[in-house]
């Protein structure tokens, strides 16, 4: 792996990316179990993206992701919740995120 400082900004490049592509689109709703747990289909939109690009900066990393992709048994995992605060953001509310980490061995690195 390369030098982690420069892997920080590499994948701060790619949450940036997965911002532009969330922002100002028209998105749906849908439950997850009860009408107080939802997913927007830019959730999946961006959870895709991230492990697209995040993928190609660690070839054959794994991922576990709040929306259902669960690939841990790697040594390199990232850990990703697609829109952290997805009931604000279904409502235009702009305290919400992209969250990501890295795990090394089940440590987190990044």
């Amino acid at each position: 792996m390369e030098n982690i400082s420069i892997l920080e900004g590499e994948v701060i490049a790619v949450v940036r990316r997965a911002v532009d592509l969330v922002r100002d689109t028209g998105f749906s709703v849908s439950e997850k179990g009860d009408v107080t747990d939802i997913v927007t289909s830019n959730d999946i939109l961006s959870q895709n993206f991230l492990i697209e690009e995040l993928g190609k900066l660690i070839p054959g990393s794994g991922f576990h992701s709040e929306e259902g992709v669960c690939d841990k048994n790697k040594e390199y995992v990232w850990i990703i919740d697609p829109i952290d605060g997805t009931a604000n953001y279904s409502r235009g509310i702009a305290d919400c995120a992209i969250s990501v980490a890295l795990c090394r061995g089940g440590k987190v690195v990044l």
